[in-house]
């Protein structure tokens, strides 16, 4: 029998402060096929032809895409923004973003203030 097709794997916050309209964001999303050299090879070819060369265009371990790579060729994308990673068959998506707001969210709501 052949494996079932891979699907997309979510990771979901809360959302802060807190929106009843939209409640949970997507901080990772995750995407996984079985690791063949053929599987590993058709996903950077696929992954090349929609998001274009890599931000970190001479490292190919994992590839990387994002909005604004650093100037330092090979060097990819900082750990503040969105960004895509390809290592051979697994292709993740995270928004650290939302990571960093809940992380002010909290420290934010047990800051003490002085009584007067």
């Amino acid at each position: 029998m052949p494996p079932a097709p891979a699907s997309p794997r979510r990771r979901l916050e809360g959302r802060v402060p807190a929106d009843p309209a939209r409640p949970l964001v997507a901080w990772l999303v995750n995407y996984e096929i079985p690791f063949t050299p053929e599987n590993a090879t058709r996903m950077a070819q696929a992954a090349v032809e929609k998001y274009g060369t890599p931000s970190n265009a001479l490292n190919t371990l994992p590839m990387q895409w994002c909005s604004h790579p650093s100037a330092n060729t090979g060097i990819g994308c900082g750990g503040g923004e969105a960004r895509l990673d390809l290592s051979q068959v697994a292709m993740t998506l995270t928004d650290p973003a939302w990571q960093a707001a809940r992380i002010r969210f909290v420290r934010d709501s047990q800051a003490v203030r002085p009584e007067r």
